[in-house]
């Protein structure tokens, strides 16, 4: 099988800054029993028989006694391709579902990152993920 992930692409950024908010990102990449607030999913298309997605959501918000206290939310998406094609088999099996988003989410990581240190704050490092336990969980 010829999977190569080609390249990715960052969606949607939206940055509402506050204290509170960076305070808690910064703990999320120290803590790593914290849920991170992330979804994804494989996207096929129609018209594209070599050519898969996978797309990231990651939104984090603080608010505390209804007042909104910031808001952080990236929309990823990373692109592969599949040299023998995508196949209904292949849409179930492991790969696009486990393996792909492990395969992109560093890059998911280090954008995140760089989005903060060249806005002028420290580095906010996503905890590590384990798509393996989170399949297993949404069986």
């Amino acid at each position: 099988m010829g999977i190569k992930f080609l390249d990715y692409r960052i969606l949607k950024l939206a940055f509402t800054p506050s204290n509170c908010l960076i305070d808690y990102l910064y703990e999320i990449g120290d803590n790593g029993d914290i849920d991170l607030p992330l979804s994804f999913s494989p996207i096929f298309l129609e018209d594209e028989e070599n050519i898969f997605f996978v797309h990231f959501a990651l939104k984090v918000s603080k608010i505390d006694n209804e007042q909104d206290l910031g808001e952080f939310e990236v929309e990823f998406a990373a692109r592969f391709s599949n040299d023998e094609g995508i196949t209904e088999k292949f849409k179930s099996s492991h790969f696009p579902k486990v393996n792909a988003p492990a395969i992109a989410y560093p890059f998911l990581r280090a954008s995140v990152n760089n989005f903060f240190t060249s806005s002028g704050y420290s580095s906010v490092l996503l905890p590590t993920y384990n798509f393996t336990k989170v399949k297993n969980e949404r069986k």
